[in-house]
């Protein structure tokens, strides 16, 4: 009987530690670890621009940039200028003092130019001049038309808002004074553009048949 009745009490026992087991609830998850404070990797840095401004040699449209295809626009320019020797009166020293208006027109023929590790290009430029002579030994004042003159330009864009140029042609002038005289005209200039924005340019050369100065417009 003592038996019995123990073996119950265990079983009641057991029982009742089996229920109150199945109804506590499992612990919650321990909280997630701390931001670190530091940080162990190496800093990683921001890419630069690839473009390095208006002034970079190795921007975009620098001397140094040929990892793009190049847009190169028309142009069309007025010069003043003051030809060397009376140059638009052919006669050299008989042109004691002369200056002129220009016209040119750019049309870019080859657009990335001929040396692979620049930033170059290849055109025409064609136009006329015309020329004011006081003349010398008698001669008075005159009047020359060079047209048309044609030239190859060779440009070297070094910066995105300035270029430098060669230039090489001839030209077909007449003098007008006392008598008409046709006469070849040599040209050669090296010369510059600075690149107001977009559209607007100023121009500068220097060679034969005149010293010029100039504004082109770009379309």
């Amino acid at each position: 009987m003592h038996r019995k009745l123990h073996g119950l009490l265990l079983l009641a026992f057991l029982t009742s530690a089996l229920t109150a087991f199945a109804d506590e609830e499992p612990p919650p998850p321990p909280p997630p670890p701390p931001p670190p404070t530091e940080e162990t990797g190496a800093a990683v840095e921001a890419p630069s621009s690839s473009s390095g401004g208006d002034w970079a040699i190795r921007g975009s449209e620098g001397l140094l940039d040929r990892g793009t295809t190049h847009v190169r626009h028309s142009m069309l320019s007025f010069f003043f200028g003051f030809p060397f020797g009376g140059s638009y009166g052919s006669y050299g020293y008989y042109g004691v003092f002369s200056v002129g208006l220009g016209a040119r027109f750019y049309i870019p023929i080859v657009s990335e130019g001929f040396l692979p590790m620049l930033n170059d290009s290849f055109g025409i430029e064609f136009g006329a001049d015309t020329g004011f002579v006081i003349g010398g030994y008698g001669y008075g004042l005159g009047f020359a038309l060079t047209m048309p003159a044609v030239a190859a330009r060779w440009n070297f864009h070094l910066f995105s808002r300035l270029e430098a140029y060669a230039k090489l042609g001839i030209g077909v002038g007449l003098f007008f004074g006392s008598y008409v005289v046709p006469y070849p005209v040599v040209i050669a200039n090296v010369g510059v553009i600075f690149k107001l924005n977009k559209v607007v340019s100023l121009r500068a050369e220097i060679g034969s048949p005149a010293i010029k100065i100039g504004i082109g417009l770009a379309f």
